[in-house]
């Protein structure tokens, strides 16, 4: 198969020559043409090529935004919100320091291979939490392990035992 090749030099031939009567910016097309034996192979390899290579950038950039849409979602699906205090109820009955402490101690009961539940219900009823007391150890809490307070609480205990710690607090708050 015989293709034709255009040569991209800037000047023509004419003009190398001494003619003067050539522009510079004209072209020759009988001098700047050659021919190139190109395989059949090839030719073939470069049409796909250059079929394949639109579809190629497509899905790349496909890739990059699905994977940018994840990320972005996944970041607001796991982030922390905290729950509001009731004002119609008594105010909290630990400080802010006790909410603290009783979350570290509720997070440090959890063990690789076993869980420690008394200490963990000590931590929920010395004192025992009126709603917005717990409110204030849920948000104390906070996001550990990507799970809340109650999340975890699901997570490391069977229901019996999850009931049993919400009975504690009168039952209501999870």
């Amino acid at each position: 198969m015989f293709t034709t090749v255009k040569n991209n030099n800037s000047k023509s031939r004419a003009s190398k020559g001494g003619a003067s009567s050539a522009l510079p910016g004209l072209r020759n097309s009988t001098t700047d043409t050659a021919l190139a034996v190109v395989s059949p192979e090839a030719a073939v390899a470069s049409k796909a090529i250059d079929v394949a290579a639109p579809a190629i950038t497509f899905s790349l950039k496909l890739f990059v935004g699905c994977l940018a849409l994840y990320l972005i979602s996944n970041a607001y699906m796991k982030r922390f919100i905290k729950k509001e205090y009731r004002r119609d109820l008594a105010p909290a009955n630990i400080t802010d320091g006790e909410a603290e402490a009783k979350a570290d101690a509720i997070y440090g009961a959890y063990g690789y291979t076993n869980d420690d539940f008394d200490a963990i219900a000590n931590a929920l009823t010395s004192p025992i939490l009126n709603y917005n007391g717990y409110i204030k150890l849920y948000n104390a809490y906070g996001h550990r392990d990507d799970l809340d307070l109650e999340a975890s609480f699901r997570d490391h205990f069977n229901d019996f035992e999850v009931a049993q710690l919400s009975s504690y607090l009168g039952g209501a708050f999870f």
